[in-house]
């Protein structure tokens, strides 16, 4: 069954998913904040699945155009690995390695 995202009309309520059944007749969808049936079906975001080595050789062809002197440049290149390969870059440690980095360069 595909799973649809909703935007309600009537309260702010930005954005919500539902698993939506192929049947003749289905319920309407309501907001499960407010309740409203307002709603409207949004575009929903997907993904291109791809290889191990596709996704090896995008992150390569991106370290190959880094500005190695730049901290701006060198942290997005690592946001980009560690999204690559599903590892968590939010913590506070990294966050100090990049100020440090950064403080460093001037």
């Amino acid at each position: 069954m595909p799973i649809f995202e909703f935007a309600c009309n009537d309260c702010p309520q930005k954005r919500f998913s539902e698993l939506v059944g192929m049947l003749a007749n289905p319920a309407p969808i309501q907001c499960p904040r407010c309740g409203s049936k307002n709603v409207r079906k949004l575009v929903s975001r997907f993904a291109r699945l791809r290889s191990a080595d596709e996704a090896l050789d995008s992150l390569a062809e991106l370290a190959d155009t880094v500005d190695e002197s730049s901290p701006q440049a060198m942290r997005h290149l690592m946001k980009e690995v560690a999204h690559g390969m599903d590892a968590d870059l939010s913590g506070d440690d990294v966050e100090e390695l990049f100020e440090t980095a950064a403080e460093s360069e001037e």
